[in-house]
């Protein structure tokens, strides 16, 4: 359980189960009682909406602190794309010369991404499927998988998810 979001407001961190919902959202950590959740996405749209009945109290200062701070926003969101990759909650299709990103297939949360992947690379780079991939441990989509690892190009998919 890694907590994404500490002490905010003071007393409450934040953090990613091992069952999540495939959503993103964030939850008070079993310290706090009782939970709450937070919603970070409605089907692809960056939000910051309540889940049940959160305190102003405790979701005002989330919410300000996410809106504030837009790096806190995008580390918490790239942590949860590398979430969505291990867990299979984010599939990757080629067709010609587009990668197609379909997060939560087959649930009411689905919603597809288009990458048009010559604006980030010859087209020499993604000739095949082995040469595109998803990558968890940089939470990016991986163009020219097959070269040398400091020539290969790494679309970050917190840029490109959630828009």
């Amino acid at each position: 359980m890694p907590v994404v979001l500490r002490n905010t407001p003071a007393g409450y961190d934040w953090a990613f189960y091992s069952r999540e919902e495939p959503r993103m959202h964030i939850q008070t950590t079993p310290a706090a009682d009782p939970p709450y959740k937070i919603w970070l996405e409605t089907h692809g749209a960056p939000v910051v909406e309540k889940c049940g009945k959160v305190p102003a109290r405790v979701f005002n200062p989330v919410r300000e602190k996410l809106e504030r701070d837009p790096a806190i926003a995008r580390r918490i969101r790239s942590q949860w794309a590398r979430q969505m990759i291990v867990k299979e909650w984010l599939t990757l299709n080629l067709r010609e010369g587009r990668a197609m990103l379909v997060a939560y297939p087959g649930t009411n949360h689905e919603f597809v991404r288009e990458i048009e992947l010559a604006q980030h690379a010859p087209k020499s780079w993604f000739a095949g499927q082995q040469d595109v991939r998803l990558d968890d441990e940089t939470a990016a989509l991986m163009i020219g998988a097959q070269r040398p690892e400091e020539e290969r190009i790494l679309v970050d998919l917190s840029d490109v998810l959630w828009v």
